[in-house]
């Protein structure tokens, strides 16, 4: 199999036709150059060329006509193929056919050499939407997030839309604003689209131990405000000083230094699912030098 970014079928290319055909004059073999590696085909895709069947670029879909789908990429190059019979469509890693298509769409496509030297399509892909960011808005059916970029999107979510945080299972309600989240989904534009998939990043909290109850850690952060650290029997602890024994909750002293990540609740307070403690490290003072001994006598 060759995988590349934008592949044809050699069969939709009555040059490379010829040229798998025994009967075809010598000439028409060697105007056939995607039936050869090492060859570019200059007379599509505006110089960007061909190797071993392979067109190297961003390629859209122009038409969809049953099961016939027309290709394009930027430069100007066009082709149609056929995507019936044994080839695959997926929609991001989800199998999918035909109808799941739509114009504009940008593709990836998966191709076979076969024994007399053309090519098949063995399956076509649509890459899944991604994009990740800040929450910013959380409504009905709707969040909205900022990108790095400062850019804006909009992810539509159904009841289809699967929440995960920390590994476990989650819903939308753990989605607030100020949430980090990583959303993936179907095709859309880079602005908008349904997530399928949405990762919600676990909050983090740091600062030193001011107080101990049971079930719960207060810590005070580095801008004087406190927090309160929920502890439940699934939390984990590491504890410098305790290597060889398992952490417990017994284990962090009121003074240490804390870093605990988990679920951020309404109220700001933490449920955490993993703790790391330590003692503070000491204030380091300079010891006074000693003046030099005085080069005089008496």
């Amino acid at each position: 199999f060759v995988a590349a970014a934008l592949v044809v079928s050699a069969m939709s290319n009555p040059r490379t036709t010829a040229a798998a055909d025994p009967s075809a004059s010598a000439a028409a073999r060697s105007a056939a150059p995607s039936a050869r590696a090492g060859d570019g085909d200059k007379d599509h895709g505006g110089g960007k060329g061909f190797r071993g069947g392979v067109a190297f670029g961003t390629i859209t879909i122009a038409s969809i006509n049953g099961t016939k789908i027309g290709l394009k990429t930027a430069d100007g190059w066009i082709r149609t193929i056929d995507v019936g019979g044994d080839t695959k469509v997926f929609v991001g890693k989800a199998a999918g056919q035909v109808s799941d298509l739509s114009v504009g769409d940008e593709i990836r496509l998966r191709q076979k050499r076969n024994a007399d030297g053309s090519f098949s399509v063995v399956s076509l892909t649509v890459p899944a939407a991604r994009a990740g960011g800040e929450v910013t808005a959380v409504n009905d059916n709707t969040i909205t997030i900022k990108r790095r970029d400062g850019s804006t999107t909009i992810l539509t979510v159904n009841g289809s839309t699967v929440f995960r945080q920390g590994g476990a299972a989650a819903t939308k309600a753990d989605v607030k604003v100020g949430s980090v989240i990583a959303a993936e989904g179907k095709p859309g534009s880079s602005d908008a689209f349904t997530a399928t998939t949405i990762r919600i990043s676990l909050s983090r909290v740091g600062g030193e131990v001011t107080a101990k109850t049971a079930n719960s850690i207060t810590v005070k952060q580095r801008d004087g405000s406190s927090v309160v650290i929920h502890i439940n029997a699934d939390t984990r602890f590491l504890v410098r000083g305790t290597k060889g024994a398992k952490a417990t909750l017994a284990d962090v002293a009121v003074g240490n230094r804390l870093i605990a990540t988990g679920v951020r609740r309404a109220d700001g307070s933490l449920d955490a699912m993993a703790v790391g403690a330590g003692k503070a490290k000491p204030q380091t003072t300079t010891k006074p030098v000693a003046p030099a001994p005085s080069a005089t006598n008496g």
